[in-house]
């Protein structure tokens, strides 16, 4: 299996912000996934400040291989993605663009 690695971007507030940063590559695994409609995605990544209830019961932090533990954010519309981080709160606090 291939390695996987994405570049996280720490507390950002919109999908420009992610656009206009960069962050360190970091190895991931992906613990959960959450579909959403363009509209839902939209709403989203317009807005990455605010609380998000299926984030609150993931678990943050890295595991004990070293990948970053993170939400993948599906827009089932356009097949983009997000990796998202809360850090085991409900606002996200990493945030990577999946490629």
């Amino acid at each position: 299996m291939a390695r996987q690695v994405a570049e996280f971007v720490r507390i950002i507030s919109d999908i420009e912000d992610l656009e206009r940063l960069y962050g360190i590559q970091e190895p991931y695994v992906v613990i959960k996934e959450v579909d959403m409609s363009n509209d839902e995605f939209n709403e989203f990544v317009g807005n990455l400040n605010l609380e998000r209830s299926w984030l609150s019961s993931c678990q943050g932090g890295k595991d004990e291989a070293g990948r970053v533990r993170c939400v993948r954010v599906f827009n089932r519309s356009t097949g983009v993605s997000l990796l998202v981080n809360g850090e085991g709160g409900s606002c996200p606090v990493f945030v990577a663009l999946e490629c």
